[in-house]
């Protein structure tokens, strides 16, 4: 049952000769003026709390749900980065060790061929020197033979 603005004018009125003035005033602003359907009891918040609660695991459950989906991503795709860096390097590793070896085939070469090059500018510098011993020897023989 609602109580109207009426039926408190009336309740103090008919409170006031018995408990006086003062007392009827303070009791009316104990008693403020509200649809009590309004008022929300003990068993309305804790009704509300075991909703809420429910609610809140629902959230938590799904959340964590969708943590592990990403979770599970994530490592998969660093696992893709992880093989795909791993693969490039190996196949830069190869690579590498080619051109070393390439390298050294192609030094290797010069050097060979820098070292027959050397080995017979020596030869041809020693017969030079040879040669032009032997043609000092012979013209100081002459030499030697003219003024003897």
């Amino acid at each position: 049952m609602a109580i109207s603005e009426d039926d408190r004018l009336a309740l103090r009125s008919s409170l006031t000769p018995t408990i006086g003035e003062r007392a009827t005033r303070v009791l009316m602003e104990v008693l403020p003026p509200v649809n009590y359907d309004e008022i929300t009891t003990r068993d309305d918040l804790e009704n509300q709390r075991l909703l809420l609660s429910s609610d809140i695991r629902e959230v938590r459950t799904g959340l964590q749900s969708e943590i592990r989906e990403v979770r599970t991503d994530l490592q998969s795709r660093i696992n893709e980065l992880r093989t795909d860096v791993q693969s490039q390097i190996d196949e830069l590793r190869v690579d590498l060790t080619s051109q070393i070896y390439e390298l050294r085939v192609d030094n290797g070469a010069e050097f060979v061929a820098t070292r027959a090059e050397l080995k017979h500018e020596m030869t041809m510098l020693a017969r030079t020197t040879i040669i032009t011993q032997f043609a000092s020897m012979i013209g100081l023989t002459a030499l030697v033979a003219t003024l003897a």
